[in-house]
């Protein structure tokens, strides 16, 4: 007679973890998806067509996407950082080693980019310009870009 309770409840704890199991499996498929900031993102965009990044679309698409990992650095918030004593002497100096048309970002022209679907076919791209700070195989990019 114990013999068989025991037998019981070891089948029912069987059910159980096997129940435990499977909502921990499908648990994190409706689970929100938010950002290094706490902010609750959107569904996840498709990018059906290039997009160029300087448009509301882009900025729907990325507004909508964590760029980086969570934990990566780029991510950290340092505006309450302490500074060094001589950093305006560094940006300073950096600013005189450009020329005098160079010292502030051209918005247009600097760190720009197009976000392309993933089916979208790549093509090889040497760089002529300052080859030894790329990769050494030129890079694949995107038709469109």
């Amino acid at each position: 007679m114990i013999s068989d309770f025991l037998l019981m409840m070891s089948e029912i704890r069987r059910l159980f973890l096997a129940i435990g199991i499977l909502l921990l499996a499908t648990r994190d498929g409706g689970a929100e998806r938010i950002n290094q900031e706490g902010r609750i993102l959107g569904p996840a965009p498709v990018v059906s067509t290039p997009t160029l990044f300087n448009t509301t679309a882009a900025d729907a698409i990325v507004s909508a996407i964590q760029i980086l990992p969570v934990t990566n650095p780029w991510n950290e918030d340092i505006s309450q950082r302490p500074h060094l004593a001589n950093s305006d002497a560094m940006i300073a100096q950096i600013k005189s080693d450009l020329s005098p048309t160079r010292q502030n970002l051209r918005a247009l022209y600097e760190m720009n980019y197009v976000l392309v679907p993933n089916n979208e076919p790549r093509l090889t791209l040497p760089f002529l310009d300052y080859p030894d700070e790329s990769d050494l195989d030129g890079g694949t990019f995107p038709n469109s870009t």
